[in-house]
């Protein structure tokens, strides 16, 4: 048998699942390099990451732990929620995507988004929102507002399998998540963590 074959990769080296959300700044493309930097699982027990984003070093890696922090509070929410139900996400995933992959139907999920309290709902509208939207940018004007234009995406499809990629992901680990800037999230490191 090939040497190559048995040996046995490294827990952090596995194929990384993919993101379900595009993410500017995304680090996926980075993960071999990062790789070279981040300590072993064995070293630290716990990951902290201030800036998710996507989730890429999240799902690239293999901690215990992971203490996963971002600015934008519809993000971690996003996270919450897909975590605690992502077959329910998917559904109201297959809602929202059967309305069309069309400039019409973007500008009324956008304006309900903008328009909703935070919630279930409101997660799947930003998944759909980032899948139809130019680029998989995430902007808001100075009132709050998301305003990011219509991408005319001919690849925009339910991320179901990356969602509950996310969800095992979750459930074979310990993470939490938080709402917080970078400055926040490095004040709840402690000896055993590890910030990214």
């Amino acid at each position: 048998m090939n040497k190559l074959l048995k040996e046995k990769v490294p827990a952090r080296r596995r194929m990384p699942a993919i993101p379900f959300l595009k993410w500017a700044g995304g680090k996926r493309r980075s993960l071999d390099t990062l790789h070279r930097w981040l300590p072993s699982p064995d070293e630290v027990e716990c990951l902290v990451e201030p800036f998710v984003g996507g989730a890429s070093v999240f799902l690239g890696t293999d901690y215990r732990q992971y203490l996963l922090a971002d600015i934008n509070a519809d993000l971690i929410d996003v996270y919450l929620h897909v975590r605690d139900d992502p077959s329910g996400m998917v559904k109201r995933l297959e809602r929202l995507f059967h309305e069309g992959n069309n400039e019409e139907a973007y500008r009324e999920s956008k304006d309900e988004f903008n328009r909703i309290s935070p919630g279930p709902e409101k997660s799947a509208l930003f998944i759909y929102l980032n899948q139809h939207c130019f680029n998989g940018i995430c902007r808001y004007n100075k009132r709050g507002i998301f305003n990011v234009p219509f991408g005319r995406r001919k690849s925009a499809y339910i991320p179901e399998a990356e969602i509950m990629a996310f969800a095992r992901k979750t459930e074979r680990c310990h993470v939490s998540f938080f709402h917080s800037g970078f400055e926040d999230t490095l004040k709840m490191t402690t000896a055993g963590m590890f910030s990214g």
